[in-house]
C-alpha cells in the first residue's frame, strides 16, 4: 500500500469580486501559508444528576483563515481584487474558495467554499526584502463546501 503525502503547495485560495453573481474566481498570486482555524464553544450540560462530573456539548463553530501573501503584481483579479474586497467600506463579504491542484485548480477541485469577510491585518515593508502581507478571513455564512474537516 502506497502512502500519499499532501503538500500545502497544491492548495490555493481563490477570490471573487464583491457581489459577482455567479462568483468569478481568480487565484491570489504570491500566496504563502494559509492556516484554517476552527474552535467551538462548550455548552455546559451538567446538572445535579450528572454524579459530580461536568458534562458539555459543543456549540457553534468559529472558523477563520489566516493567509500570508508576498504580493506579486500586476495581479488585478487576484491580490488587487482581494485588497479591494478587504478595504471595502462598509465591510462587505465576498466569495472565496480553496482549491486543490495548485494553479491548475478548477471549481470542481474546491475543498472549501464560503462567503467571508476579509481584513489585511499587517503589511511589512522591510528594507531589502519583499513586501509581506497577512490577512484574516472570517465566515459571513456557513460554508457551502467544507472538505477540510
Amino acid at each position: 500500500m502506497t502512502s500519499t503525502v499532501l503538500l500545502g503547495d497544491n492548495y490555493l485560495l481563490w477570490v471573487s469580486a464583491i457581489g459577482a453573481a455567479p462568483p468569478v474566481y481568480a487565484v491570489i498570486q504570491g500566496q504563502g501559508t494559509a492556516t484554517i482555524n476552527r474552535s467551538q464553544n462548550k455548552i455546559a450540560t451538567s446538572s445535579k444528576t450528572t454524579q459530580g462530573y461536568g458534562t458539555n456539548a459543543y456549540g457553534l463553530i468559529d472558523l477563520t483563515i489566516d493567509l500570508d501573501i508576498l504580493p506579486t503584481l500586476p495581479d488585478p483579479t487576484g491580490y488587487t481584487q482581494f485588497e479591494t474586497n478587504c478595504n471595502a467600506v462598509p465591510r462587505t463579504p465576498f466569495a472565496i474558495e480553496i482549491r486543490k491542484n495548485g494553479l491548475a485548480g478548477v471549481e470542481a477541485d474546491a475543498i472549501f467554499s464560503a462567503v467571508m469577510y476579509g481584513s489585511i491585518t499587517s503589511t511589512a515593508l522591510t528594507q531589502a526584502e519583499k513586501v509581506q502581507c497577512k490577512a484574516q478571513l472570517a465566515l459571513a455564512a456557513a460554508p457551502t463546501v467544507d472538505a477540510l474537516k
